[in-house]
């Protein structure tokens, strides 16, 4: 997977951080269920939050913002979107 990921330039100019995360996805995915595998490749986690907002906002009593972690401007002061996977969301409780 790490060899895949550095034939893209642009991956490339991250190469540590990319490692470090190529071997966390690896380990996270080879502990989870098998059929939720193909699950969290075919969902565009962004957009399912994003569609979730309101629902949140309202059961929660709270203003909730979604972003990408590679949004420009991205809010992020406790440096959260470090964190997150596929499947495993950052989430910035203020």
């Amino acid at each position: 997977m790490t060899k895949k990921c550095m034939a893209n330039e642009d991956l490339r100019k991250n190469g540590k951080a990319v490692t470090e995360f190529v071997k966390k996805v690896v380990t996270d995915l080879s502990r989870s269920d098998p059929d939720s595998k193909q699950i969290i490749v075919e969902t565009n986690e962004t957009s399912l939050l994003r569609s979730a907002a309101g629902f949140l906002s309202a059961e929660l009593n709270a203003e909730v913002y979604v972003f990408s972690a590679d949004d420009d401007g991205l809010y992020d002061p406790q440096n959260k979107s470090k964190a997150a996977t596929p499947g495993r969301p950052a989430i910035l409780l203020e």
